[in-house]
């Protein structure tokens, strides 16, 4: 039943014990980017593995590692 209020715009919810808090927003300078020496290369990140795919890989290749690394093991 909620679903269906919420879908329609009726879901009251009740008012929050404390008072609203928000969280800070920190703006910083924009990092300079490092001149790379291997342009043209994919380059996938994972946690701490980082996997770098020949120049000029297909986009078939490219999606299958993401896929491969994403995959629960």
């Amino acid at each position: 039943m909620w679903r269906t209020l919420a879908k329609r715009g009726r879901l009251v919810l009740p008012a929050p014990e404390d008072g609203i808090e928000f969280a800070g927003l920190v703006i910083s300078e924009p990092v300079t980017e490092q001149p790379c020496s291997d342009q043209g290369r994919t380059e996938i990140c994972v946690g701490p593995v980082t996997v770098r795919l020949e120049a000029g890989a297909s986009v078939a290749r490219i999606v299958a590692v993401a896929r491969g690394l994403a995959a629960p093991s």
